[in-house]
Formats: structure tokens, C-alpha cells, sequence
């Protein structure tokens, strides 16, 4: 007889949640043998949903599983088995992280206690632009961005908070909805953003901006934009804030066979927003048939693009330089490799077919599956993620009623040719127990949760997010 579900997921943010919450809603509950896990390397549950949703869009907030088969633990990061390649792994396994690190469990020693396994952990590497060689200055990532305006435990880089402030012209590379989050944030008057729940110290610093002019700079032309209608719609209407109108011959390539949706968003552009440039106290632009070469402390320089007959973006071996202070780059993400053996380096996500993990040649993983934007790219938006993730609980919920547990032939412990036993040992790997309140239960982020919205609310704001040292002291953490 198979053994019953034990699922971990890698990754805690929409997509895990909703493939967890479709495992679990098409289980009888009366198998109460089966479980699903969710590790991730943050110490909040949700991901993108609170790291990643702009503060003010707090509508998108919103996924939450409470089946008691369900468990949440946050403040764990799943690395490649070979990172512990180098010491003793018994010692590995037990040797704690400094605060506020989180807990580092290598996959191999993850997946000895689960049957099956989801990757759904995201495109946490973001791409930067390729640019000339003189370049003097490199783009700040929009990711780092993100992560300073949504308080990231974790952020890869700091922010130049001085030159953020000085800064009053500022370009954004990228035609996506992050470089519309990014420029909405900075553009927006402060006081706007002051219900939500943006960090207080964030607050202190948007309330500081001289920023004039944000350019947001794309290397196509209108129809071939990535943003949706509304990160356009909210551009155009906030208070006090002018778009510069787009040239109306911009709008005659590449037009032909496009979408409802499509056309409502070159509508959109073409409107324009309700505040005159003349009349705003800031102003913005969406720039077109450029890409970025070479960026200096004062300038960025551009080369200037023509679309090809198949849409793509041509040089025309003619150049511009115009003066900035400040740039971001919102070009695109990829996934880090947690098995080197299922990644595809190329495409930089977790190889796969229809959310089935796969080897380069083509095999199958059994028993190992992938959802989100770490199967998919970092694109489409929370219903896309939700039916991609719905998707592939299916897939698991077949394999799983057909008796296809993991790579099981003739029994437990057989093993996978790529290092990895599915093994569906009892209880948690052994450094899990040996971390104690270090790893983050969802009845502690339930606590968390409500505490955040408590100190909001004395403020006058949706919550005010704790730092991970005020987690600590909160939750007894030694």
C-alpha cells in the first residue's frame, strides 16, 4: 500500500499557498495521514504578497490556508545538498545561523522526510541590463527596490538612500508592472501612501524626495508593453502628477490582432492622465525604442531601436544621451538553482512539462514538481499564478490517487539517480528540531500578524510591519 501524502513545498509565497490549498480541498479530510509542509526562507509566509505588492495594493493580499494537515515554516532556506559537501554533514546539519539568517537546510536532508516535492519558490535573481564597458555607474535593481519599500528581511542590496532623495530626475529601464510599482511609489505624494503599510522609516525618507521627472524607458513600442491596464489607470490619476503625452505615431506598429485588454491599455496611453503636465507638481513619461548603454553619475545613453517585421527591437546604430541622476532597472528575474540537475541555466527556472519536474534529457522526476514563476518566468499576475498552481495540484492529486508516490519500486528507500531520497520518513529533519523557535510557525506569523495590525492601527494605518529584531524580542526568540 502507498504511503499517504507527505508534500514539502520549497517557497512560501502565492503559489505554494494555492497549490497547498487545492491539495488540501481535494483530499477527503478524512485521511488525516496526509500532510503538506511549506518551507520558506523568509520568516513571513505570502512571499510577493507582502515583499513583493506594493503597499497600496493591499486588495491582492489575501491567501491563507488553515486545514490542521497544513503546516507553515518560515525562516528556513532549502539549499543545494553539495553546499555541505565540504564539512561533515551531521556537523552541517546542526550547526545554527547567526540572527538573522535563516536556518539552512540542505535539499537531500528536506526530502528524506517527504514522498513528494513542489519548487514554487520564486525568481528571486534579478537581471540587469548589458552595458557598455565605460559605463561608471551600475542601475540599482527594482528588486532592491521593492525590497526596501516593503521592509525585506533579507534585502541583497541597500539602497543609496542620499542619492534616492536628491535625485530629481530618475529613469526606470523596464515596460513591466514592477517599474510602474517603483515609479508609483516614487511619485506619489507621501501622504497618499501614509495609510498603508509602508514602513514608518520608508515613509521618512518618501517624504523627503525632490524628485521632478520619472522616465520609465522601454526597448519596443506601445502595443508591446508588459504592464496591465491598471498599473496605467492608477499612473494617470494620481493627485498632482502630469504624464507627459506619447508621441501619436508610436502607436502605429505593431497594432494589428491585439486583445480587448490590449486595446483598453493603448486607449489608456493614448488618453493620457487627468493632470496636465503644467499644472503638476510631478511628472512622468513612458519612453519607447530605447535601450540603455552606458550610465554615468549624470547621463544615461540610450540606443535608439526600430521594431523588425516579428516585433523585436532593432538598433538603428544611432544613439542619445540624456541627463539623469538616478537609475533603476526592472528588466526581468531568474530563479536560483536549488538541484542543479533539474534547473534549466539558460531559461534560469526549474526544467519542467505541464508542472512535472524533468532531467536535461528529457526524463522524468518522480514524484517532484514545479509551479510559479520558478517553472514559469517571472510573469503574469495572482489569477494567472493561482491557475498555474491549481494546475499542477492536480497533476500531484493524479499521481498521488494512482499510487505514483515518488520513485518508489519496490518499497521505501529506493533512490532517485540524482541524489535525493523520497523516503517519507516520520517527523521533521533533525537541524528543524535542533533550531527551536528560530523557525517561525504560522501560528506565530497569525501573532505577528495580528500585533502588526495592532501597532497600525494605533497610527492610523493598515499595520506597521515589525523589523526581524522586534520579531525576536516578540516571540521569545533566544
Amino acid at each position: 500500500m502507498a504511503q499517504p501524502l507527505k508534500l514539502a513545498i520549497i517557497g512560501g509565497g502565492a503559489s505554494a499557498f494555492y497549490t497547498a490549498s487545492r491539495v488540501l480541498s481535494k483530499l477527503p479530510a478524512v485521511i488525516k495521514e496526509a500532510q503538506v509542509h511549506v518551507y520558506d526562507r523568509l520568516w513571513t509566509p505570502h512571499g510577493l504578497v507582502r515583499y513583493g505588492v506594493a503597499p497600496d495594493h493591499p486588495e491582492v493580499k489575501a491567501s491563507e490556508t488553515l486545514d490542521p494537515r497544513f503546516r507553515f515554516f518560515g525562516n528556513v532556506q532549502i539549499v543545494p545538498s553539495d553546499l555541505d559537501q565540504r564539512t561533515n554533514p551531521t556537523e552541517a546539519e546542526h550547526q545554527l545561523p547567526t540572527l538573522p539568517q535563516p536556518l539552512s537546510l540542505p535539499l537531500s536532508t528536506l526530502a528524506r522526510h517527504y514522498t513528494h516535492l513542489l519548487f514554487a519558490y520564486g525568481s528571486s535573481s534579478p537581471l540587469l541590463p548589458t552595458l557598455a564597458g565605460d559605463s561608471t555607474v551600475r542601475p540599482t535593481s527594482a528588486l532592491d527596490f521593492v525590497h526596501w519599500y516593503t521592509g525585506h528581511p533579507y534585502p541583497e542590496n541597500h539602497i543609496a538612500l542620499e542619492e534616492l532623495i536628491k535625485a530629481k530626475h530618475i529613469t526606470i529601464i523596464g515596460h513591466g508592472n514592477v517599474a510602474l510599482d517603483v515609479a508609483r511609489m516614487i511619485i506619489s505624494p507621501a501622504a497618499r501612501l501614509a495609510p498603508y503599510d509602508v514602513p514608518k522609516s520608508v515613509l521618512e525618507v518618501l517624504e523627503q524626495l525632490q524628485v521632478q521627472h520619472v522616465s520609465i524607458v522601454g526597448r519596443r513600442g506601445p502595443p508591446q508593453v508588459s504592464f496591465t491596464a491598471k498599473e496605467v489607470r492608477e499612473m494617470m490619476t494620481l493627485e498632482g502628477v502630469g504624464m507627459h503625452p506619447i508621441d501619436p505615431a508610436l502607436f502605429d506598429v505593431g497594432t494589428e490582432g491585439l486583445s480587448r485588454q490590449q486595446s483598453r491599455l493603448i486607449d489608456l496611453m493614448r488618453k493620457g492622465s487627468s493632470t496636465t503636465t503644467t499644472s503638476a507638481l510631478r511628472t512622468w513619461s513612458l519612453d519607447f525604442l530605447r535601450s540603455p548603454l552606458k550610465i554615468t553619475p549624470t547621463s544615461i545613453t540610450y540606443a535608439l531601436n526600430t521594431l523588425s517585421a516579428s516585433l523585436s527591437a532593432v538598433p538603428t546604430g544611432e544613439t542619445q544621451t540624456v541627463p539623469t541622476d538616478l537609475v533603476i532597472a526592472s528588466v526581468g528575474y531568474r530563479s536560483p538553482a536549488i538541484h542543479r540537475e533539474w534547473h534549466d541555466e539558460r531559461l534560469g527556472r526549474v526544467r519542467h512539462v505541464d508542472g512535472q519536474v524533468v532531467r536535461a534529457d528529457g526524463t522524468t522526476v518522480r514524484g517532484v514538481y514545479a509551479s510559479g514563476w520558478s517553472a514559469n518566468g517571472a510573469r503574469g499576475v495572482l489569477a494567472s499564478t493561482m491557475w498555474n498552481a491549481y494546475s499542477v495540484a492536480e497533476k500531484i492529486l493524479s499521481d498521488v490517487t494512482a499510487s505514483v508516490v515518488s520513485n518508489y519500486e519496490s518499497g521505501i528507500g529506493a533512490t532517485i539517480s540524482d541524489g535525493i531520497k523520497l523516503e517519507g520518513e516520520p517527523g521533521l529533519p533533525s537541524p528543524m528540531i535542533e533550531a527551536g523557535k528560530l523557525v517561525v510557525s504560522y501560528p506565530d506569523w497569525k501573532r505577528i500578524d495580528a500585533e502588526e495590525i495592532r501597532r497600525g492601527g494605533e497610527v492610523g494605518k493598515e499595520r506597521e510591519r515589525m523589523s526581524w529584531e522586534e520579531v525576536v524580542e516578540f516571540l521569545d526568540i533566544e
